[in-house]
């Protein structure tokens, strides 16, 4: 096992602890204040027994928020390249600014960023293996680490940027740039 605690069952009151150590993580890294344990528990108004109790430590904490926009961003049934797509995952990242922000800043250590390029490198291949079976996985795979690196780009600066474009534009944006790149490679 990997030290992670699980996830308390919906409704309980340990659920809501839970919920209440992470909104405090969430507040500490907005504020640009230092996080610590010490600190967390005094925004969460919890003793350390408690934080213990549901996290190994603070990047435990990180790693469920992370998961769970994993999750959100996984459920999202929409061809990988498409408007659709890349606008409910704009609306992901919106939502949950403070911590993508986060993820931003330390981004080859994060477990969602990780989590997301397996799981949409494997969406990706596929979609491209169904569109050019001819087409060789080394090109394949130098495609989608070329679209992740521009699409990532983008999303950074949106972000960094104070979110200026809604997320519709964004959308359209990756979208376009994406299709206009892999059209030329996808083309049979």
């Amino acid at each position: 096992m990997d030290g992670r605690k699980d996830r308390p069952a919906a409704g309980g009151r340990k659920e809501r602890t839970h919920g209440r150590i992470r909104a405090a993580y969430l507040e500490l890294l907005q504020s640009g204040e230092p996080v610590s344990v010490a600190r967390l528990c005094q925004k969460a108004q919890i003793n350390r027994g408690t934080f213990y109790n549901h996290f190994s430590d603070l990047r435990d904490v990180q790693e469920s928020l992370e998961d769970e926009l994993f999750e959100q961003a996984a459920r999202q049934g929409a061809d990988a390249l498409s408007y659709e797509f890349f606008l409910d995952v704009a609306k992901i990242i919106r939502r949950n600014a403070v911590l993508v922000a986060a993820i931003l800043g330390n981004i080859r250590e994060s477990v969602f960023f990780n989590n997301v390029v397996t799981y949409f490198r494997h969406r990706y291949l596929r979609d491209c293996a169904e569109r050019r079976p001819e087409l060789r996985r080394e090109e394949a795979d130098a495609l989608f680490t070329y679209v992740l690196s521009g699409s990532i780009g983008i999303i950074s600066e949106w972000v960094h940027g104070g979110f200026q474009a809604a997320e519709e534009t964004i959308a359209a944006r990756i979208s376009r740039l994406n299709r206009a790149v892999a059209g030329t490679v996808l083309q049979p």
